[in-house]
């Protein structure tokens, strides 16, 4: 499986592990490619796992290319700096509702963080609520999200 080929594609090949089998699988093809000058094409649906392995994403929706470039400036440019990833409830709507929140999945609520000053402010409202949050600069899943939801709205003629 672990080749050195100068272009390795790995199609969906955590699919159907269970989550210790999948964790050690791409702890063994980072350490395996790590130092290689060679480029992986990895399809993937785990978020987690891209995130692990990727250093430049290829974003599809319906086999139509939306974007394409390295991780950290997809997620600037649809993210922003940081973004701040808590769960939905009417409560955290409401202590939030000042702030624009990204498109995401209806569970949770995701504040974007364009400066260290907003990441304060929103990080201190919400330790003074006792809200439970995470801090990322990574997401590929809010990246794959945002990037879509632009995509649409430019097919439609509007903005972000």
């Amino acid at each position: 499986m672990m080749q050195d080929a100068p272009l390795t594609f790995y199609d969906e090949v955590t699919s159907g592990l269970d989550f210790e089998t999948r964790q050690k699988l791409v702890e063994k093809m980072v350490s395996w490619y790590q130092d290689k000058d060679s480029s992986l094409c990895i399809v993937s649906h785990y978020y987690e796992e891209l995130e692990q392995l990727a250093n430049k994403l290829l974003i599809l929706d319906h086999g139509r290319v939306v974007d394409y470039g390295r991780k950290e400036a997809l997620f600037h440019k649809y993210c922003g700096r940081a973004v701040i990833i808590l769960k939905y409830t009417a409560e955290t709507e409401a202590l939030l509702k000042a702030y624009d929140k990204l498109a995401s999945p209806a569970h949770l609520l995701v504040l974007s963080c364009e400066t260290q000053e907003k990441e304060r402010e929103i990080t201190s409202l919400l330790l003074a609520h006792n809200v439970d949050y995470t801090r990322s600069t990574t997401d590929i899943e809010m990246i794959y999200t945002n990037a879509k939801m632009c995509a649409k709205n430019r097919q439609r003629g509007g903005e972000r």
